[in-house]
This record gives structure tokens, C-alpha cells and sequence, in this order.
């Protein structure tokens, strides 16, 4: 039976300030385990792209009535052989089909695969100066934690779906691999 540790969580409106607090927060938790600082880097710079594409991307309507709890979410844990963040924000229907593609995408891809996508979409971006980061976020997460991410859609309702995905981070590979960006 595999154990799970939750090392933090935030469940609600995610704010640009609670952010900066979050992150500090993850850092001295992670010193805390004692971790080669590249196993450290690696789960806090995962930790920060999850929070900046839930604060960038979540969709509150007007109205609030469909605030809950679980409008934005990130949770840490700790498990036997790995850590894993879980992210989940929620999002308008009608991006779905396109966040699916680009997340099957880069779930295709290899290492080299993905580097050669970073590489195009940040030179896309400057050549058309598009202030949109177009996926570079999820790009980063696959090439730090070198797995696949797992993600659902659950409809709210006919106008907006919690999106919610996994990253799983190998302790082991974690406690060894050279940490480079």
C-alpha cells in the first residue's frame, strides 16, 4: 500500500500575493526534507509554474455563484517513491478541446522532443509578439518532472469545467539527476 503525505495545500482564489507567500512556504518545506538542492529546485520550479497557470488561466464568473473551494487548487505530496502536484483551476468549456490538444502534445513528446517545442513556441511568441504564453508553462513542467501529465476536465456546468492535472516528480531520479533548465 502506497502512502500519500499532503505537504501543502490551498483550496480558493488564488492571488498574485499569495502566491509570493506559497512559494516561500514550499521552499523551507522542502529544506525541510533535506533534499539536494536540484531534487529542491525541481519540485519548487514545478510548484511555480502550477501556481502561475492557475492564477493566469482560472475563470471566476461575474455573478460568483460558481465559487467553491475547489475553484483553484494546488496540493503537494509526498508519496513512497515520488512527490506529486495536483493543480486544478477552473476553466470556460470552450477552451477545453484546445488545452487537450496541446497537453497531448507535449505528453507525446521525449525530452528532445520537448526542449525542440520550448525552443519553437518561445521563438513564435517573440517573432509575433504574442503576449499569451501559449502552453510554455506545461512545456516546463513535462521537461522538469520527465513524466507525462495526467489530466481530467469535470463539467461544472454548460458554460464552465474544473481542470484539474497531475505531475508526478521520481524521488529517486530526483535525488540524483543534475537539475538543468
Amino acid at each position: 500500500m502506497s502512502t500519500k503525505n499532503l505537504l501543502f495545500e490551498h483550496k480558493g482564489i488564488l492571488t498574485f500575493d499569495k502566491i509570493n507567500i506559497y512559494l516561500s512556504e514550499i521552499d523551507l518545506l522542502l529544506q525541510s526534507y533535506n533534499l539536494p538542492v536540484a531534487s529542491r529546485k525541481i519540485i519548487y520550479s514545478i510548484s511555480v509554474e502550477c501556481l502561475e497557470n492557475i492564477y493566469r488561466h482560472f475563470y471566476l464568473p461575474e455573478e460568483n455563484k460558481l465559487y467553491t473551494d475547489n475553484t483553484c487548487i494546488f496540493q503537494l505530496f509526498e508519496c513512497q517513491n515520488h512527490f506529486e502536484i495536483i493543480a486544478a483551476n477552473q476553466i470556460l468549456n470552450k477552451n477545453i478541446n484546445n488545452l487537450k490538444l496541446k497537453l497531448d502534445n507535449i505528453n507525446k513528446l521525449d525530452k528532445k522532443g520537448l526542449k525542440a517545442l520550448y525552443k519553437n513556441t518561445m521563438k513564435s511568441l517573440i517573432n509575433k509578439n504574442i503576449n499569451n504564453n501559449a502552453g510554455i508553462g506545461l512545456i516546463e513542467i513535462a521537461k522538469l518532472s520527465e513524466n507525462n501529465i495526467k489530466y481530467e476536465f469535470q463539467k461544472i456546468n454548460n458554460e464552465t469545467s474544473l481542470f484539474k492535472f497531475c505531475i508526478y516528480i521520481n524521488a529517486i531520479k530526483c535525488l540524483t539527476k543534475e537539475y538543468a533548465l
